[in-house]
């Protein structure tokens, strides 16, 4: 009977993180994969034990809102795990994006008309930092040169988590520091440089734009190949502007080899709309928490409550209609409450509010539905949690999500004896 009633069907988050732990080693045998028909999947970086940064992409190469942890699977040898949150890398709080913007600051940008168009570009780009990402920029500079992994390069590089002063920096070097040739090739090694001195277990990403062909590098294509496979896992996002219709053949493989894509801007009024989709990717990826249950190990059987089912939108006093729905869990689980050892119930809200506010609203909600267990008969130890918006099981971004996202989860531990 009690299946009837249940909405959701997850695995107890304190049970598994504590198991998890065990299964820290390599992980050349991790798989993540999704449900989603003809979706693809890429693995864009490891944060850490049963951390993953994933990109999820449609046939059309769009990256893919509104899943949730029904659209994942994690597997690792013969071991199946379960994704126990799914949030979207826009809304985290301790996984920072550490982005390198290689753009060619070459005169014929000014001949071709471009420029205004190419820092509303960058502008787009800049909308989706957070406090936490860090940005720089590297233009190339013939009066100048630097020393950068153990190379002379003629760039400039320009580091900032303020949008603003990276705005400040990319329309000053358009408006006056314009050079003649295209160091390409240098400053892609420049930013290269830049990446491998950011934490691998971070997202890392490289945005590249070439207004032209490299003429004036020191190093050739095939040294930034290789230096691009030694720098480990990270996104490159290139936006080729040369003159012709066809993509260049090093950018393009330089995007292929490195987790990234390639898009070719035929006019000034291409720009915009392509860095947008470079945000896109950006920002629209995902972080899922996964963990890998022993079989030895008992899981509780755990109820999903929507707010739609027990709350008004916002409050924490049960409906008359969540009233009955305890109620009637309450009956259809009798036996196991009779048996069980601990009893965990757990609110979550979205991410809309304050992390403070939705703490506060996610104990209230617990707090409600434990007191009225309690008073209809369930004399067993219960504990109540608020979790606010740190666990979401499904997209923020949009409303469905949100929705499935406010929840009260009920754990009952200890029914197998």
């Amino acid at each position: 009977m009690i299946k009837k009633r249940i909405h959701a069907l997850v695995i107890s988050t304190l049970t598994l993180l504590t198991c998890g732990t065990a299964y820290a080693a390599a992980i050349s045998d991790l798989t993540i994969g999704t449900t989603k028909a003809g979706a693809t999947l890429t693995v864009d970086q490891i944060i850490g034990e049963g951390k993953a940064h994933v990109s999820v992409y449609d046939a059309a190469k769009q990256p893919l809102l509104g899943l949730g942890i029904q659209d994942f699977t994690v597997n690792k040898g013969d071991m199946k795990g379960k994704v126990v949150s799914v949030q979207s890398i826009a809304e985290t709080e301790d996984v920072p994006r550490h982005i390198v913007m290689v753009l060619d600051n070459s005169s014929s940008m000014e001949q071709r008309k471009a420029v205004k168009a190419l820092l509303a570009g960058v502008d787009s780009v800049l909308k989706i930092i957070r406090p936490i990402d860090d940005v720089q920029i590297v233009v190339f500079d013939q009066r100048n040169t630097v020393k950068m992994g153990g190379r002379t390069l003629k760039v400039k590089t320009f580091t900032s988590k303020n949008p603003d002063e990276l705005r400040k920096f990319a329309a000053k070097t358009y408006s006056g520091a314009m050079t003649l040739n295209t160091a390409l090739y240098e400053g892609i090694l420049a930013g290269l440089d830049l990446l491998k001195s950011m934490p691998a277990t971070d997202p890392r990403f490289m945005v590249v734009f070439s207004d032209g062909e490299d003429n004036d590098s020191a190093f050739k294509k095939e040294e930034v190949m290789k230096v691009a496979q030694d720098a480990g896992r990270f996104n490159a996002y290139v936006i080729d502007y040369l003159s012709g219709k066809e993509k260049d053949k090093f950018l393009s493989s330089f995007a292929a080899n490195n987790k990234g894509q390639i898009w070719k801007a035929n006019s000034a009024e291409n720009l915009v709309p392509i860095f947008e989709s470079v945000a896109s990717s950006m920002d629209y990826s995902y972080i899922l928490t996964y963990v890998f249950i022993p079989p030895t190990v008992k899981q509780p059987v755990v109820m999903v409550f929507p707010e739609a089912v027990l709350f008004d939108f916002d409050k924490a006093d049960l409906k008359p209609e969540g009233k009955e729905q305890i109620k009637a869990y309450k009956e259809d689980v009798k036996s196991e409450l009779s048996r069980a050892d601990k009893i965990r119930i757990t609110g979550h809200t979205d991410n809309i509010g304050t992390k403070d506010y939705n703490m506060k609203l996610s104990q209230r909600r617990a707090d409600a539905v434990r007191d009225y267990l309690k008073s209809i008969g369930v004399e067993k130890n219960m504990e109540a949690i608020g979790e606010g918006m740190s666990r979401p099981i499904a997209d923020n971004r949009t409303k469905e999500g949100r929705a499935k996202n406010r929840r009260v989860e009920v754990d009952v531990y200890g029914i197998e004896k």
